[in-house]
């Protein structure tokens, strides 16, 4: 016999289905996400801003999630292993799961 709980994962939102506003988690990770960005000294004040401006579009599908994507690839790899770790354990539960697989290959 199968499993009889039908257990699911269940993905946090980020925004409010009504009113499209942050919801605290989001924001605090948001926030997390660009101050780990800041110490990112392989990276000019230019890429910083660019890459956390990109966050937005990571965590919110828009039409420009796809070149959000890009930038992050980018600058991730410039920026080294320990700030991209860092960013992967904020970030990973406020992305979705196309974006996951883009980015982190998972």
């Amino acid at each position: 016999m199968g499993d009889s709980f039908g257990f699911s994962k269940y993905d946090k939102p980020s925004f409010c289905d009504n009113c499209g506003q942050t919801y605290p988690w989001t924001k605090s990770g948001k926030e997390a996400a660009s101050q780990l960005i800041d110490f990112a000294e392989q990276l000019n004040q230019q890429e910083k801003d660019d890459l956390k401006l990109s966050i937005d579009d990571l965590i919110k599908d828009t039409p420009k999630t796809a070149l959000a994507q890009v930038k992050f690839k980018k600058y991730a790899l410039k920026a080294g292993g320990e700030i991209t770790k860092g960013l992967k354990d904020v970030l990973v539960d406020l992305v979705s799961e196309t974006v996951k697989k883009s980015i982190w290959n998972s």
